[in-house]
């Protein structure tokens, strides 16, 4: 699931997942793992086709029902919406 405190770590380390595990705090490392780290990722990436038109219905679709379903709160879902295009 993702969180607000999982997008704050995320944003600390700029989407390189690799400076997180190198240099990671071991509170951050507690809240979020690898597969938190990939989620975010993809959620991005796809999020952005949709954003620019380059998705079709059904990608767009699965896409926004990945995200309600991955997200605690429409908070996080609007955070993280905040994010494509910057790492």
């Amino acid at each position: 699931m993702i969180t607000r405190d999982k997008l704050k770590i995320y944003k600390k380390y700029s989407g390189d997942i690799n400076g997180w595990a190198r240099v990671g705090k071991k509170g951050e490392l507690e809240i979020m793992n690898d597969d938190d780290w990939t989620l975010i990722d993809e959620l991005l990436q796809n999020l952005e086709l949709v954003e620019k038109g380059l998705a079709s219905d059904s990608f767009k679709s699965q896409t926004l029902d990945k995200l309600n379903g991955s997200c605690d709160s429409e908070k996080t879902k609007q955070e993280l919406k905040s994010l494509i295009g910057k790492y």
